[in-house]
């Protein structure tokens, strides 16, 4: 199913330096010319210069502008991020162009230097600022097109023949304004001149909270609601006309129920789905149900007092949704090549280690798929899941009737335990301290970090504090949105402890991860199906 969201793009040309605190989309072309992308992984933000001369050290004044030159361009563009506050050790940089054409090379009127030249004084400046470059794709004897994507740092390129660089290039400068990106089933992205919004369509039986969604929506200009519909049989009729983008469904609806009108869609046209649930103990059980059957996301039924509150929230998810490949997905336990080689304990207490583990979207799912295959030997394992309070119990006890070792709530003061795993309390952090002779479950209600209580990082720092687990913690971080977690797993990889993260083809939303990834906090990238080996593995060395 091809999906388009309306973004702003922009054309750089040689000499030009571009940053973006908005989504953007940078499209340029390079031969022997070299572009240089920085994303700051903390503020979301990136920039962009791209120049044709090395330029001369003797001559640098510390107000140039001519961005045209290696030695002005980067450090202006560095100095973008650092009034904006970004720290080095956040900024992730990408090396691009430098075809290895002759000393001299003709591209349309303009004589540009040797692309070697090019990309050596970008090497060596960027080590003088002490940061490192991540990714590159330099020299050759192509040219390429590069676009990239300031919201996440992604970078696309495609190589091309240097004789049409520059029929290529006037054509893409004709287009520079707010375009159309289509994401097709490819994962290709393709800009396109059309503009339109994602369409949503809200299937709920009561009408005032039909209201607060449509409002709550269409506060994004993203978003448009094409169709309400009060039951299963009115949303299957509306359907049948036009096809949504994404469905928020409630739950409990009179004569076909949401899980039930969930899984027949699913079977037949799988589209992107949000559950809207009271969020109480009751409700549990059918979440949990629907996220099984394919479900996206889950969120609170809203209150009028939520427009303000949560609104953002359920933007988030609906874009989130909107971009998934995952639609539709619907993976079982008994999928995953099942694990059953008891773990080799010999000369080892388990209590002594810890396996901590953080999830958000999609991760309930994942946690149960994973979990579920481990033997019934294991150390402590520590979760942190993105949930919210009531549905942390629930899970647990769900968990709890499928693993083969016990998995409870957190509470405060639980002694660690082998074969034994902790949930932490939705609304609430959990940590690990060491009291007695014992690793202790401390659960606070500290300041939210990185908009998350509970916080995965939070519970990763506590075990930063504890020096004597350095290589006996096993740490993963499995799929969600944004970067909980992933500065926390650095911290631990650097201690010692062996760290994986979910791969992209696994994960509903690769987000934590990839920021993970990103940062190189991360030993292996595994599939869901290939970290129960990757545990084991490292507990019997």
């Amino acid at each position: 199913m091809n999906k388009a969201i309306t973004i702003n793009t922009h054309y750089l040309k040689s000499g030009e330096l571009f940053f973006a605190e908005e989504s953007t989309i940078i499209e340029t072309f390079l031969g022997p010319c070299v572009a240089l992308c920085v994303f700051d992984l903390v503020k979301r933000v990136g920039g962009i210069c791209q120049f044709k001369v090395p330029g001369d050290n003797s001559t640098w004044p510390v107000d140039a502008t001519d961005n045209n030159q290696a030695i002005f361009a980067i450090p202006n563009l560095l100095r973008e991020f650092k009034k904006r506050g970004s720290r080095p050790e956040n900024l992730v940089l990408k090396l691009v162009g430098g075809t290895s054409a002759g000393k001299e090379q003709r591209l349309g009127k303009v004589i540009v230097a040797s692309g070697q030249e090019n990309i050596k004084a970008a090497h060596e400046l960027i080590a003088s600022y002490n940061l490192k470059i991540v990714a590159e794709s330099i020299g050759g004897q192509f040219g390429r097109q590069l676009r990239f994507f300031t919201e996440t740092g992604e970078i696309q390129i495609k190589k091309i023949e240097l004789n049409l660089l520059a029929d290529k290039e006037k054509e893409s400068s004709l287009c520079s304004e707010a375009t159309q990106v289509e994401i097709g089933p490819d994962r290709q992205v393709h800009i396109l001149k059309a503009t339109t919004k994602i369409k949503v369509m809200i299937v709920d039986d009561s009408t005032p909270i039909r209201m607060i969604l449509r409002k709550m929506i269409e506060m994004n200009s993203k978003l448009v609601v094409i169709g309400e519909a009060k039951s299963a049989a009115e949303a299957e009729a509306l359907m049948a006309k036009e096809l949504p983008d994404v469905i928020t469904l409630d739950i409990n609806m009179p004569e076909v129920d949401g899980v039930t009108f969930l899984r027949k869609m699913m079977q037949e046209k799988p589209i992107p789905t949000i559950m809207i649930s009271a969020l109480n103990y009751l409700e549990s059980g059918p979440v949990f149900e629907a996220l099984e059957l394919g479900a996206f996301d889950y969120m609170k039924k809203p209150a009028f007092e939520d427009l303000q509150h949560i609104s953002g929230e359920l933007h988030e998810k609906i874009i989130a949704a909107y971009t998934s490949k995952y639609v539709g997905r619907i993976s079982k336990a008994n999928n995953l090549a099942s694990f059953k080689s008891p773990l080799v304990v010999s000369g080892k207490n388990l209590d002594d280690y810890i396996l901590a583990i953080g999830a958000s979207t999609g991760g309930t799912k994942a946690l149960s798929d994973l979990l579920t295959q481990l033997p019934n030997t294991v150390p402590p394992i520590i979760i942190t899941q993105h949930i919210p309070p009531v549905f942390s119990k629930a899970f647990a006890e769900r968990l709890n009737q499928l693993c083969k070792f016990s998995v409870k709530e957190a509470e405060d003061g639980d002694v660690l335990k082998a074969s034994q795993a902790f949930i932490a309390p939705g609304g609430r952090h959990m940590k690990v301290v060491y009291q007695n002779s014992k690793y202790i479950i401390k659960i606070t209600d500290d300041e939210p970090v990185n908009r998350f209580r509970p916080s995965v990082d939070y519970m990763f720092n506590s075990l930063i504090q504890h020096d004597k687990l350095g290589k006996k913690v096993i740490a993963l971080l499995l799929t969600g949105m944004g970067r909980d977690g992933a500065e926390g797993l650095l911290k631990l990889k650097e201690l010692g402890a062996k760290t994986a993260a979910q791969d992209e083809s696994s994960c509903v939303v690769y987000g934590m991860p990839k920021v993970a990834y990103e940062l190189g906090a991360v030993d292996e990238m595994l599939s869901l199906q290939d970290m129960p080996k990757f545990i084991v593995k490292h507990l019997n060395r």
